[in-house]
């Protein structure tokens, strides 16, 4: 499909840059569908497979301290993408 999930933890900010990342995404003209809340990277990867998504893109720093943020990105299958 041509669809994006766009999902973000509880750090500071991982709202802010969730939505940067699905407005870019959205400005590439797919389809988007951003969590309205904060929520895990397997449930990220759950929806991915429920909606026969692309891709998703999960907002976090995963186990690194705090201070840190970025992308994790999962593979239409649900799983960590392969290069």
């Amino acid at each position: 499909g041509n669809t994006v999930v766009v999902g973000y933890d509880r750090r500071a900010q991982s709202e802010v840059f969730a939505a940067a990342a699905a407005k870019v995404v959205a400005g590439n003209g797919l389809n988007v569908i951003l969590s309205d809340r904060a929520v895990t990277s397997p449930m990220v990867s759950y929806k991915v497979v429920e909606e026969k998504a692309a891709v998703g893109i999960m907002i976090t720093a995963s186990h690194n301290p705090p201070i840190f943020n970025g992308f994790k990105i999962k593979g239409y299958f649900g799983g960590s993408a392969i290069p």
